[in-house]
């Protein structure tokens, strides 16, 4: 198997780049959901960088919740949150299609109720209005998120 180490940029260190370079595989799907990562050896050789550094970056990576450490099995990649920007007007269902998952919710409450003086406010009803509140737990491919 012919792996093509890729150079390290100037002037950054290299645990910084092997950190960019897994995020983006990772962002783009290189490897699945739940799936394992290639050995820390093939990952190594593959980046150019000492196993030392390498799991600097893994570290790192399972720091900010995409990947999760397996004792004597590996790097498994984890199920992504969504995350929106503050200028995108995409809601979660759409997001997540985007992605490739299965958008979904479970409704744990629905009641009617008098709102409170600061909820009719604003959402500029008269004091005590009623109003319906649902509680729900929002799921990607079934998982609550």
């Amino acid at each position: 198997m012919e792996t093509t180490a890729r150079p390290l940029s100037g002037g950054r260190s290299p645990s910084l780049v092997a950190y960019r370079s897994l995020a983006d595989d990772l962002a783009n799907g290189k490897w699945a959901t739940g799936s394992r990562l290639p050995s820390e050896r093939a990952l190594a050789a593959e980046l150019g960088v000492s196993r030392t550094i390498l799991r600097h970056a893994l570290r790192e990576l399972a720091e900010a919740g995409l990947l999760e450490p397996a004792p004597q099995r590996g790097w498994f990649v984890t199920r992504q949150r969504l995350s929106e920007g503050p200028n995108t007007l995409a809601g979660f269902t759409e997001n997540a299609r985007e992605r490739g998952l299965n958008p979904g919710a479970r409704i744990i409450c629905q009641q009617a109720r008098p709102a409170s003086f600061e909820e009719a406010e604003a959402m500029g009803l008269s004091p005590a209005a009623e109003i319906v509140e649902i509680e729900r737990v929002r799921t990607l491919d079934g998982l609550p998120t």
